[in-house]
């Protein structure tokens, strides 16, 4: 399993990641921690057994002092952990 983590500021964001190889006729499976705050996309591929996964990070409007929300999205075993900062 690989780990990684991202932070973003409070606007919004749209991004697309790509996993690692997958065994022929494997689907990775998807999720998230926080659907409130991440949208998922729909899971494209295979490619070459490559599959990618597009998800949003809506944005952080709904506080005025610093707040930090944290989710995490998983994605064929990988976790991605994403900290998103209201400033």
């Amino acid at each position: 399993m690989r780990a990684t983590s991202t932070a973003f500021t409070r606007l919004r964001a749209k991004f697309r990641w790509p996993s690692l190889p997958t065994a022929s006729g494997c689907t990775p499976t998807v999720g998230t921690t926080q659907p409130s705050f991440i949208t998922l996309g729909g899971l494209s591929g295979p490619v070459s057994n490559i599959f990618s996964l597009p998800y949003t990070v809506s944005s952080f409007t709904t506080s005025l002092t610093a707040s930090v929300r944290i989710g995490a999205v998983t994605f064929g075993g990988q976790v991605l952990t994403i900290k998103q900062l209201s400033w």
